[in-house]
């Protein structure tokens, strides 16, 4: 299993311990796919490094056909800021933090 599955099941597992409902997508074109055909995605957590999509492209796609969904961008600590106006989680971060910034892209 490589670094970004085990981040995926790490972030998902946190945020299922939650009480969220969780759809978990391992590239950018199924996030996309999970966005288009679930019409009650509250949020979409999305990191840099998406194979062939980045997520910035994701959420700039997402942001066109969804406006409503809240957008959370984690980013490595070596990545460089965006110019996207979305909340950011710079990695490493603890669980804490990654359920307060969720919590408050829901409240």
């Amino acid at each position: 299993m490589d670094c970004d599955h085990t981040k995926l099941g790490a972030v998902t597992k946190i945020l299922r311990d939650a009480g969220h409902c969780v759809f978990a997508a391992p590239d950018g074109r199924s996030a996309l796919e999970l966005v288009i055909q679930l019409p009650n995605i509250d949020l979409l957590l999305t990191n840099t490094r998406l194979g062939a999509m980045t997520g910035p492209e994701l959420i700039r796609l997402v942001r066109y056909m969804r406006p409503s969904v809240r957008l959370l961008h984690v980013v490595e600590e070596s990545d460089e800021d965006t110019e996207l106006d979305v909340l950011t989680l710079r990695e490493p971060f603890t669980p804490a933090q990654l359920l307060t910034a969720v919590g408050s892209l829901l409240a």
